[in-house]
């Protein structure tokens, strides 16, 4: 019997950028009495110079894309003034430290990952129209869609533009230890899409079932189904949310620099089981 949900229980949605974040907080936000806390723990931190922490000290790394150590303090005072009851994102590397802050504050973990040759499809479309983004100038000034694909595949540094980020391997193998925690359940995007993006809705509904117990949220009779109908368009937006959407965007080249960075990736996550793709 799933219980209820603790009137100061939280949620942290953990995953990389693009991986399908907004589409485990829409499913979230179907559950009884649970609301989205206006918070996503990211590299944005880094913007005030007054979060930045020092190499070895007390300090959590945040940010996927482009890494940063950020003061503990400063993490974890935004994450105790969640009120109960909500969810946050947090684009979070693994870590000791960010799993013990997690942990003292009674937090639930969501680990999201998703193919990555569909976190890279989608990466550069939401970089060219978030003007807010970091690399938003930056991948505007390159000269096409190609060249930018193959920087979000294999990262890139330049020093004279200011700007870094991880290549697709180091950026999903820092996600991955979460799964490890005792706090986290791990969610696929291809397992929680259901028939709108092509997925399996039996998958579907068993995960969300599995969400719900993991979060302590009891769902009424019938809920499952009606949070599967409504979590898709309620208030999140989605590219596409089609599985397998790369095949139409990678090209030859793409493809194999994908397979000599992340091919083995991509087969221990259960997405290929050779390099023949």
């Amino acid at each position: 019997m799933l219980g209820f949900f603790s009137k100061d229980k939280r949620v942290l949605v953990c995953s990389l950028p693009k991986a399908g974040t907004h589409l485990v907080m829409s499913c979230l936000s179907q559950f009884p009495k649970m609301k989205y806390g206006k918070l996503c723990i990211s590299s944005t931190l880094a913007k005030s110079s007054a979060n930045v922490a020092d190499a070895g000290s007390d300090s959590v790394v945040v940010g996927v894309d482009d890494p940063r150590n950020i003061k503990r303090e400063v993490v974890e005072k935004l994450l105790k003034d969640i009120p109960g009851r909500r969810f946050v994102a947090a684009h979070v590397p693994y870590s000791v430290a960010m799993e013990q802050l997690v942990g003292s504050l009674g937090y639930k973990g969501v680990l999201v990952t998703r193919d990555p040759r569909d976190v890279v499809a989608s990466h550069v479309p939401f970089i060219l129209k978030t003007k807010s983004h970091y690399l938003h100038d930056y991948y505007k000034s390159l000269e096409d869609d190609d060249t930018r694909l193959m920087m979000s595949i294999t990262g890139f540094s330049d020093q004279n533009a200011g700007v870094h980020l991880e290549s697709i391997d180091r950026r999903i193998r820092s996600m991955l230890m979460w799964s490890e925690s005792s706090y986290f359940i791990s969610v696929k995007f291809e397992n929680l899409i259901g028939a709108h993006g092509g997925g399996d809705p039996g998958i579907q509904c068993c995960l969300i079932e599995e969400l719900a117990q993991h979060v302590g949220i009891a769902l009424p009779a019938g809920g499952v189904g009606a949070v599967a109908e409504s979590m898709i368009g309620k208030g999140y937006t989605f590219r596409k949310g089609v599985i397998g959407g790369w095949r139409s965007v990678l090209n030859g080249v793409h493809k194999a620099e994908f397979k000599r960075l992340a091919g083995k990736l991509l087969i221990e996550l259960g997405y290929e089981k050779d390099l023949d793709w």
